[in-house]
């Protein structure tokens, strides 16, 4: 029997190897979170969205951007279609106002996207980054959006529509058959109501999915777990992190901070995980340990601060969503620390798995970090 527990402990670890590996939910930080983003302010629009670039291939499978005919596209293909492309997102976005114009495009840019999740080599799961910006000759009463970028592995996009001068900010999906947002503007009160096709998010339930759904972000506390001795003793280094991380937020909406590319925060977040791992399997311990992870969150918070300004937008909504983010984010991590302190006392791992698990988490963390830092040679942005 105790046997079979040893062998089971050391599969737990594998498995945990393996789903890092393959996993799609990794970095859950990056500036890619939402498919399309909307933001409006008066008479001028922004839009920024990452569809597929399986949104380019015909019937028989073939994408037309794939000039070479080697299943991949590269950045030189992107920009050598970028007239095809335009034309594609012309037809397939649009904005219509009350009287059924559509709004003027006055900019416009695409290049291939580093999303926020590890790229699936398998499916070949590339994406665009699109930037559109578009104006009105004169203020429209209501708009109709429709969006039909849509792909056989990619058949739905989570969309959020900002208002800055309403201050209003909401969240939906668009499918093939529901591909519209109708958004009503009254002008007089300069308030906004977004008729969204399904219920929207609430920003402090976003805290909660921005931990819950990140592989790497619950690596992080599993291994902080593994390095203290009771659940007492992790409340103030998860409480430092989330302060930190709430810091950042701040500081970047008040447009301080540094401007980084988004895989070298990547890079350094993955890379917090390896320190952690690395600091236990040396045995060394910090009394203080809560300076540590609040020097980490500073570091995870600029991930996290580079999703809400490309999807959130102005200061005003950061301001007033900083507070249920930051709810969100902390009741999660208290969950996931509690979930995870118990179940290592309940399995009662062996010491010597113990540190199979912390070496395989250190693993994973030096591929996502190199997986990251590899990026810039791969032509994407």
């Amino acid at each position: 029997m105790g046997m079979l527990k040893k062998y089971w402990q050391l599969l737990g670890c594998l498995i945990l190897v393996f789903s890092g590996l393959f996993s799609s939910q990794v970095n859950a930080h990056g500036i890619d979170a939402l498919g399309v983003r909307v933001q409006m302010a008066g008479q001028k629009i922004n839009l920024v969205a990452t569809p597929s670039v399986k949104v380019f291939e015909d019937a028989g499978g073939q994408n037309l951007l794939d000039d070479n005919r080697d299943g991949t596209i590269s950045l030189t293909e992107v920009q050598a279609h970028r007239q095809a492309i335009f034309t594609r997102i012309n037809n397939d976005i649009q904005f219509i106002n009350e009287n059924g114009k559509q709004a003027e495009v006055y900019f416009k840019d695409v290049v291939l996207a580093h999303t926020n999740k590890i790229k699936d080599h398998s499916e070949g799961a590339e994406q665009l980054k699109l930037v559109l910006r578009y104006q009105w000759h004169e203020p429209p009463q209501r708009i109709d959006f429709r969006y039909n970028l849509f792909s056989s592995i990619d058949d739905k996009q989570a969309v959020q529509v900002s208002n800055l001068l309403s201050q209003t900010s909401q969240t939906g999906t668009l499918t093939q058959q529901s591909n519209f947002f109708r958004i009503l503007e009254n002008n007089d009160t300069k308030t906004a109501q977004i008729m969204a096709i399904e219920s929207t998010t609430p920003l402090w339930l976003s805290g909660i999915l921005h931990v819950a759904e990140g592989l790497d972000h619950l690596l992080f506390i599993l291994i902080l777990v593994i390095s203290t001795t009771s659940f007492r003793a992790l409340i103030l280094p998860l409480s430092a992190f989330t302060l930190t991380h709430s810091m950042t937020l701040a500081a970047v909406s008040f447009g301080f901070g540094p401007t980084l590319p988004g895989w070298l925060v990547e890079a350094g977040i993955t890379g917090s995980i390896v320190l952690m791992a690395a600091l236990e399997i040396a045995g060394i311990r910090f009394r203080q340990l809560w300076l540590v992870t609040g020097g980490l969150g500073f570091i995870h918070g600029l991930g996290f601060a580079q999703a809400l300004s490309d999807s959130l937008g102005g200061l005003s909504v950061w301001a007033s969503s900083l507070i249920q983010l930051t709810l969100g984010i902390e009741l999660a991590q208290l969950a996931a620390a509690l979930l995870f302190f118990y179940l290592l006392r309940l399995i009662k791992l062996n010491p010597l798995y113990q540190q199979a698990l912390t070496v395989s988490i250190a693993f994973l963390g030096m591929y996502w970090t190199v997986v990251n830092l590899l990026v810039p040679l791969s032509g994407m942005s």
